[in-house]
């Protein structure tokens, strides 16, 4: 549905309630999500397969900010070096 904004989500516990309260107070649908338990192994490559798949143009990267634990930087880093912009759930 074009009336929704995509988002791929980034850290938070496995049943994501703060990706939930954005998917039930905005227009934003999140596709892909990465949870805290697996962060270790988000990169590079599977952030670019994720985005690829979605077949948009404009994607909204959320971070659960408090779920990023010891990542945070790290996958900051990644996003920067890629020219990804993202913005913390607590925004919406």
């Amino acid at each position: 549905n074009s009336d929704y904004k995509i988002a791929i989500g980034i850290g938070g516990p496995h049943y994501c309630s703060n990706f939930n309260k954005v998917l039930l107070r905005t227009d934003i649908a999140v596709s892909h999500v990465c949870p805290k338990y697996n962060l270790q192994n988000l990169d590079e490559n599977m952030i670019r397969q994720a985005m690829e798949r979605m077949m948009e143009k404009d994607i909204i990267v959320m971070f659960d900010w408090k779920g990023l634990g010891e990542h945070k930087e790290r996958i900051k880093r990644i996003l920067e070096e890629m020219n990804i912009n993202y913005e913390r759930t607590d925004k919406y």
